[in-house]
């Protein structure tokens, strides 16, 4: 018996209303009507969901609650026949099938339906060949070393076309576009059970990038576009280099449509495939207005102005203007890319920032240069220096400080989705320091590490870690440090349960005044609840300072809801106080994923 690339039976899904609707018909039926109930004995897992939808009643076997016998005959003489069709994708060719119609109450019958697999057809074959210079590919022969059958195995057509498909992408993927299979069999011989199976693959030429043409977006400079393209002429014909370059383009907020071609048919002797990008770039001078709410801010209005092609040369330029009960923000800010990679910038910006809340209140004015530069997928790295000069109120202190603050930073993250995330994880770290006689009023050294991972679990489930630490090394006493550079506690992105940044160490008349040192963790778990919300219960603690003293946690517990939106996730929690002997609750209202 011979067979080419046999599949499973597949079946059309059923809107679930309209499915329940249709099983109260078929099975329950109205007071005083005929009723049939099919059971299936002998089967589990894929076996038994494949012959159940195979056998599943047809709805017109019961008409104006009588059961249509004649109909029902036939059906039966059938079932043995297609419960064997239904089983051979798994390997089973001589299935036995008892069929039973028991009457359990007047009107109320049970058909049973008794299935015996018999023996399974094993391979005794399983021939796979790469021809042509693929076969030195190590993802090729990777895709083939993890086909899912081997000598011995239970045929199973679902795997064969699963490990078919993996060969030929794994071939394409790395540049073999016209890949193609010039042998794809599947010999069974069901008196023996035994089967072969037989794959070969042609794998052609290995085809590289050529030059890049571009339409559209004629405004920006080709120099600036070659900024989001992650392959050069003359590079393998990678496919995560194709979809790289396709995200870059669309993650850049610049273009409403991007559509990359291939031209294979117009390779060059050398086999380099011109590609065409087609861009429709969007306006470059955009005005936005929102609301938000955040524990840091209160109510706030947001506004912000941008114009992403200055020159025409591809620089942008951003005012963001927060205006919140507890905070202020008015920052303008210049990007002046480098052609070199699209993460590769020049930012230069200025601003005047105000924060006030029950433990402190301060005002600053600063002026940053940052360099950032590309350090691999998803890793970028960047120099700065921060000048600064701030007034603040703590406690009964009042000072101001200067701060020439240069640093380095690091960021490396991997999410399935930046806006809302179901998988991967983020962290940065970062180094900052001043010098007292280097236009600082104080010297320090400040350390910064923070992280969090998003893992699936089971079902819908999903696990959340967050992970946050920080460390100072002074010279000066606590009171000469700007509170924007201590350390606190409390807060939705912090411990939940308490007020944003109100717990600390505190000083002689025991008003919190921040610490040198941070640590601070969160573990949630989340149940999807619907394709836009999901539930979640959550555990964070933390503390806010000085080493060698007394170090005290505190811990907050709860649960939320989260709705997921075009712009990340609302978050609705409400936590308690741990540990504490009058402990209260709090509301903690937010939106977006902290990235």
């Amino acid at each position: 018996m011979h067979c080419k690339d046999v599949l499973l039976k597949t079946h059309r899904l059923v809107n679930p209303l309209m499915m329940a609707i249709l099983l109260l018909l078929i099975f329950t039926g109205p007071a005083g009507g005929e009723t049939i109930k099919l059971n299936i004995e002998g089967l589990k897992g894929e076996e038994f969901k494949n012959v159940q939808a195979t056998l599943e009643l047809p709805i017109g076997i019961i008409k104006e609650d009588l059961i249509n016998w004649r109909w029902l005959g036939h059906y039966q003489k059938q079932i043995p026949e297609q419960v064997s069709k239904a089983l051979e994708p798994f390997g089973y060719f001589h299935s036995r099938s008892e069929v039973e119609l028991k009457e359990k109450s007047e009107g109320d019958y049970l058909l049973a339906v008794r299935v015996n697999k018999g023996r399974p057809v094993v391979l005794t074959k399983v021939d796979i060949a790469i021809e042509g210079t693929a076969k030195k590919n190590r993802q090729v022969a990777r895709a083939v070393r993890d086909f899912p059958l081997k000598i011995g195995d239970i045929l199973r057509q679902d795997y064969y076309t699963q490990g078919k498909h993996a060969i030929r992408n794994a071939a394409v993927n790395q540049g073999f576009l016209k890949a193609g299979f010039s042998r794809h069999e599947i010999r069974i011989f069901p008196e023996k059970n035994q089967a072969e199976i037989e794959l070969h693959l042609a794998s052609g030429q290995q085809y590289s990038f050529g030059e890049v043409t571009f339409n559209g977006a004629e405004k920006y400079p080709r120099d600036f576009l070659l900024r989001y393209v992650d392959f050069k002429p003359g590079n393998i014909y990678l496919s995560p280099k194709w979809d790289r370059t396709r995200a870059n383009f669309q993650n850049a907020n610049r273009f409403s449509d991007v559509v990359l071609i291939a031209k294979i048919e117009e390779a060059d002797e050398n086999s380099r495939v011109p590609i065409e990008i087609n861009l429709t770039a969007l306006p470059s001078k955009r005005w936005r207005n929102g609301i938000g709410y955040g524990d840091s801010t209160g109510p706030r209005l947001l506004s912000n102005y941008q114009d992403v092609n200055i020159f025409g040369a591809g620089h942008e330029f951003n005012t963001d203007i927060t205006l919140g009960e507890k905070y202020q923000l008015v920052e303008l800010r210049y990007t002046i890319p480098e052609y070199t990679h699209v993460k590769n910038a020049h930012v230069l910006s200025t601003g005047i920032e105000r924060e006030e809340n029950d433990i402190y209140q301060s005002t600053s004015g600063f002026v940053e240069w940052e360099k950032m530069f590309f350090l691999g997928s998803g890793k970028v790295g960047s120099f700065y220096t921060r000048y600064a000069q701030e007034s603040f109120e703590i406690s009964d202190q009042e000072n101001t400080s200067r701060l020439l603050l240069p640093g380095i930073r690091y960021i490396q993250r991997s999410y399935n989705d930046p806006v809302n995330p179901r998988k991967g994880y983020q962290f940065r770290l970062e180094l900052r320091g001043a010098e007292e006689h280097l236009l600082s009023d104080v010297s320090l050294l400040q350390g910064l590490a923070a992280g969090n991972t998003f893992w699936p679990l089971f079902e819908k489930f999903s696990l959340f870690l967050r992970l946050e630490a920080g460390y100072t090394i002074k010279n000066d006493a606590i009171a000469e440090i700007p509170t924007s550079l201590r350390f606190f506690v409390g807060g939705d992105n912090s411990v939940r349960g308490y007020a944003y940044n109100s717990e600390g160490p505190r000083d002689e008349n025991g008003e919190v005044v921040g610490g040198e040192a941070l640590l601070v963790g969160s573990l949630e778990v989340e149940r999807e609840m619907g394709e836009r919300w999901g539930l979640a219960a959550f555990y964070d603690i933390g503390s806010a300072f000085n080493p060698g003293n007394d170090t005290r946690f505190i811990q907050g517990a709860g649960a939320g809801i989260r709705i997921y939106t075009p712009v990340g996730p609302l978050k609705m929690d409400i936590a308690r106080q741990i540990g504490e002997d009058d402990p209260s609750y709090r509301f903690h209202l937010s939106i977006g994923f902290d990235l």
